[in-house]
Order: structure tokens, then sequence, then C-alpha cells
């Protein structure tokens, strides 16, 4: 079974360089992102079918407990791993 990782803060920068080695991994990634929609989109788009971009400020409770019923709700999977990079 294909592992599902989320990673926050991944829609720029080095989160962005972490989903895209997840997913080349053979990962599927869940793309968390606050500010960063556009960067967020094209990043999932470019990783396909592995990954999905989910907004959430990571700050709010209530967001991310809505973020991980979407992330569920598209993967069909809850997150077996987390990576925080976030600020």
């Amino acid at each position: 079974m294909t592992k599902l990782v989320l990673v926050s803060g991944a829609g720029r920068g080095l989160g962005a360089s972490i989903a895209e080695s997840f997913v080349n991994s053979g990962y599927k990634v869940a793309i968390n992102y606050f500010n960063s929609a556009k960067e967020a989109a094209d990043l999932s788009r470019k990783l396909g079918d592995s990954a999905q971009a989910f907004k959430a400020d990571i700050r709010d409770e209530n967001e991310i407990s809505n973020m991980c019923k979407e992330i569920n709700s598209h993967f069909s999977s809850y997150p077996d791993i987390l990576v925080n990079n976030a600020m």
C-alpha cells in the first residue's frame, strides 16, 4: 500500500522540493499551503495524480481538521507521514 505524506508549507520553496521528492520516491503527497495557492496548484499539476493541494492555516485547529477530512475524501486515507515544513 502506498504511503500518504502531508507536507505543510509545500506550496513553494523547500516544501515544494520535499513534496516532489516524495512523489518521485513513490509516495502520494498532500500539499498544504496557506498563501501560495497558484504555486501549490501548479505543483499539484506537475506532480500528477499522486499529489493534491489543500489549503489550511496550520495555526488553526479547525482548518487542520477540515483539511484532514478533505485529504481523506480525496485519497481515501489519512496521512501516514507528516513533514512539518511550515513556519
